[in-house]
Formats: structure tokens, sequence, C-alpha cells
């Protein structure tokens, strides 16, 4: 992961050096996190090597950004796919979605907070989460919630290059890993 996101920086920010307004960066996000989503579906990997797949996704991503914001893949956006292709890079879309977020939020002063919770929060917990990290970042927060059943319990917060595990599966190693010493 460690290199697909180092691989992902430069693109992020040649995209966000590109996105001169609001407006464009709000636009380029929606393309990535769009792109994002299509690349993280279970029958993308195995078509990734297949002749075409560009056509493919260009195809998919046409449809589903026509749905969300009325506008089709721009001229930039089928560049960055072909440049992604050529390179044989596709595959880190995804990275390159989470890299712009944290690029642009870092440039507003916003904090994102990747929290992986055991089960879905409710409104109510993800207010007062967005609250009490606000407090402790003295920034603003973007919550980027997902699940992970597998956790069994409680949270893992990610942000600032910081990671806080409240689970119960977390909890079970760091005990473990103590009757171990």
């Amino acid at each position: 992961m460690a290199e697909s996101k180092t691989i992902a920086r430069p693109y992020a920010r040649a995209i966000l050096a590109n996105a001169t307004d609001g407006k464009a960066q709000q636009h380029w996000q929606q393309f990535l996190h769009t792109a994002k989503a299509v690349m993280q579906a279970s029958e993308v990997p195995e078509h990734l090597a297949l002749p075409g797949f560009l056509a493919q996704l260009q195809n998919w991503l046409e449809q589903l950004l026509k749905k969300q914001r009325k506008q089709g893949i721009s001229g930039e956006e089928h560049n960055l796919l072909r440049l992604l292709e050529e390179h044989d890079r596709i595959a880190v879309l995804p990275e390159i979605a989470d890299v712009y977020d944290e690029l642009l939020y870092a440039q507003s002063d916003t904090c994102m907070v990747r929290v992986t919770s055991a089960k879905p929060l409710s409104s109510d917990d993800e207010a007062l989460l967005r609250s009490l990290m606000q407090k402790k970042t003295g920034r603003e927060v973007v919550l980027e919630i997902h699940e992970d059943p597998a956790l069994l319990a409680g949270v893992v917060l990610e942000y600032d290059g910081l990671v806080i595990d409240q689970t119960l599966k977390g909890r079970i190693a760091e005990f473990a890993q103590k009757l171990d010493d």
C-alpha cells in the first residue's frame, strides 16, 4: 500500500495544482471518488489486464458521472486515464483519490479522519465523533467511514499519520502480545 501511495502522490499533486478553483477541485474529487468506487468493485481486478479495459472503465465512469453531475468524463479526465493505462498504473486510481483528498483537505486546514467500525455508526455517533475530533485537532473534520465486521466491536481512527485502535480485535491482540512478553 505504501508503494501505491508513493506512485499516487505525484498524480494527485498534479491534479490539485491544475484545479485552480473550488469548483474544479470538487469536479476532480467527484471524478476520483467515482473512479475509486468502480475500481474497488469485486469484478474489476480480474479484468484489469484484459485488452479494452480502459474503454470499459471509461464507459462505466461516463454513465455514472452523467447521473451524478449531469456531465460525463472531461477531456482532462480522459487524459489522466490514458496516462495511467500507458504507464500500467490504472490500479492506483483509488490511492490517487485518497491522496487527492488528503492534499485538498490539508490545503484548506481540514482534517480527514478515516473511521473503520465494526458496525454502522448512527448519525448521533458520527456527530459526536466529529465534534470530539474537531476539539482534538483544532480543525474542521471530514469523516470517511468504513465498516469491517471482522473488528467485532469498536472503531479504528486514522488521521494525520496516527492510528488509534479502539476495537475488541485490537485489544485482544494487545492482550495476547502482553501474554507473550
